[in-house]
């Protein structure tokens, strides 16, 4: 392929988000078409705390069991501390006694729990948590026995808390351990990977329930599980465990219609044992690390274990499967078996929700009757594009000028301009539209094309005037950036900026990968991987060779001022963009980097 056959696949308008055919389209169309993006919505990032999302299973898809997460940007040893009660409740008497049953252990431990385990024991309980603050994840049914003092003399090995530092608000898991002694004598510590992250009066809440899925990992190793007697309704609603577990581990399973947050009783549908076992191992060694840009699951998939902790896999509409920070999606005759399964349920399963764009529908009309001057007060510049059916979606109000100084120069750089003599017959730019808005409304709609801006009222000879804003946006958001992140799914599949910035010399703070002939899937990269292929292209990348052939699927760079800009996939693994040079560039992933864009583009 040619540099100028690649660089048409870029210079073009973008149909129309999710139609599907952008890949066929761009081999079609011919001449030198600027790419402006269709639609690319702003979304806040927001960290929705589900059972599903808190999973307790291996991260990394590896099949190895990995310790219970932490809360993000905290590891154990930054634990900050809780005060200690000032009258701890009083454990004697016979309420304090427990029948050996996890129900007598537990019940009331979390209100009456005190800062200290005792020195020995006969056996350790981890209760279920809290349903009124959490989901009620369950902790184990069995105690641990093996190895208690073990336990114990770990929890006494933690530094004590320091009461002077500060604590966050969040919410993330609040387990309790109660301690039996041989006389029946219960002592409860409550323990949060939240807030100060502590257990008891000692800091390192996360850590030490690391060490107890360890010691109890180490016990079931030789204890004999109990035989499953659980139904589809017991597996569909359960809402997670405490413990971890692994989708490799499970011996049970079922299919569920999508329940979450609906308040309903959840259906459900058993999965013979040979297809548990099937799914499981087809999970652990496919999935990768990322996010899909969908939102409403159309069902359950949730993979048990002998000892009852369970992995729930949401399915949404596009056939993928996400777990946690995973990304599954099977494939042939997996595939087939799992829908057949989730057909048996009979359940209409709601299709995914539409986003809400925030369209910019009313500038056309605008514009015609914007005047020749813009004067008012302007208290915000936006920025909008057409896209090939004519439709103004909004770019994203992260590029938007707020601050006065900023405003009053872009209206200069629209009122200094000379008027446009004759008209204007380069159509190589997509029509693009600037509010200049005011607390009442729209002050003028300004349409940008390739000769420059206008209003209904006048045109001007400016084609740099959307250069000039570009830098106007910059200089406002200053080295940090904008600090946003899109939703991937409006990101896919492609996404270009309104000035073509070089990837090579700006730092990616989000990219997403379009998977699929026409990049149907999108997937949020995870910011590991995102930072291995922001390093990967500190290397110098080459032109692209002659023989480069696009095999579908996108890579959308998203910088620090919330630009995005779209990277065609190649049939050898490379990926190939137009730069701000306006040449064609190539990237040539390697080594790890290479393996597991591999992975996610053979989803």
């Amino acid at each position: 392929m040619s540099d100028d056959q690649l660089s048409d696949i870029f210079k073009r308008d973008l149909p129309t988000q999710g139609d599907g055919n952008w890949a066929d389209d761009a081999r079609k169309r011919h001449g030198r078409r600027r790419g402006i993006t269709g639609a690319v919505a702003v979304l806040a990032a927001v960290a929705l705390v589900t059972p599903f999302a808190l999973q307790m299973v291996g991260g990394n898809g590896d099949g190895v069991d990995t310790a219970v997460p932490g809360p993000i940007g905290n590891s154990p040893t930054d634990l900050t501390a809780a005060t200690e009660p000032a009258s701890p409740p009083d454990r004697t008497g016979p309420a304090n006694e427990g029948d050996g049953s996890k129900a007598a252990a537990c019940s009331g431990a979390g209100e009456s729990a005190v800062g200290e385990l005792p020195t020995s024991a006969a056996k350790l309980w981890l209760c279920d948590e809290p349903g009124e603050i959490g989901f009620s994840r369950k902790g184990p049914a069995e105690p641990l026995t093996k190895d208690v003092q073990a336990a114990l003399d770990a929890f006494h090995a933690l530094d004590k808390t320091d009461q002077n530092m500060a604590c966050t608000a969040e919410y993330t898991l609040t387990y309790v351990v109660v301690a039996e002694g041989a006389d029946g004598a219960l002592t409860p510590v409550s323990g949060g990977l939240h807030g100060c992250r502590t257990i008891g009066n000692r800091v390192g809440a996360a850590g030490y329930l690391n060490t107890l899925a360890e010691l109890w990992a180490a016990q079931r190793a030789e204890a004999t599980p109990p035989e499953s007697t659980a139904t589809a309704q017991d597996i569909c609603t359960a809402q997670g465990s405490i413990l971890p577990a692994t989708p490799g581990q499970a011996t049970t399973g079922a299919v569920c219609t999508p329940h979450a947050f609906t308040g309903e009783q959840p259906q459900g549908e058993l999965l013979d044992p040979s297809l548990v076992t099937e799914v499981g191992s087809a999970v652990e060694a496919n999935s990768v690390q990322g996010t899909v840009g969908e939102w409403e699951p159309t069902a359950t998939l949730v993979l048990r274990n002998a000892w009852g902790e369970s992995v729930q896999l949401m399915r949404l509409a596009s056939g993928t499967y996400q777990w946690g920070n995973m990304v599954w999606r099977p494939k042939g005759d997996l595939a087939d078996k799992l829908d057949a399964a989730i057909a048996a349920l009979g359940s209409s399963a709601p299709p995914p929700a539409p986003g809400e764009p925030r369209t910019c529908g009313e500038l056309p009309d605008q514009f015609a009757t914007s005047p020749a001057v813009i004067d008012g007060e302007v208290t915000g510049v936006f920025v909008c594009v057409v896209n090939r059916d004519g439709e103004p979606r909004w770019f994203a109000d992260s590029m938007g000028l707020y601050e006065p100084q900023y405003i009053q120069r872009a209206v200069h750089a629209f009122n200094d301009l000379p008027v446009l003599v004759g008209e204007c017959t380069d159509t190589s730019r997509a029509d693009v539209y600037v509010s200049y808005h005011g607390n009442s409304g729209t002050v003028a709609s300004v349409k940008v094309t390739s000769c420059g801006p206008s209003t209904g009222a006048v045109a001007k000879d400016g084609p740099e005037f959307m250069e000039t804003l570009h830098a106007l946006f910059r200089e406002e958001s200053g080295d940090l950036g904008v600090g946003i992140h899109y939703g991937v799914q409006e990101l896919c599949p492609q996404a270009d900026p309104l000035v073509r910035f070089d990837p090579a010399k700006e730092l990616a703070t989000q990219i997403a990968a379009c998977v699929g002939p026409e990049g149907e899937l999108p997937i949020d990269l995870a910011s590991t991987l995102v930072e291995e292929i922001t390093a990967g292209f500190r290397s110098a990348p080459a032109a692209t060779s002659e023989e480069w052939t696009p095999a579908g699927g996108t890579l959308v760079w998203v910088n620090k001022y919330g630009e995005p800009m779209t990277m065609v996939r190649g049939e050898d693994g490379s990926f190939s963009w137009v730069d701000g040079e306006d040449s064609t560039r190539q990237w040539i992933p390697t080594g790890a980097v290479k393996e597991q864009l591999d992975r996610i583009f053979g989803l």
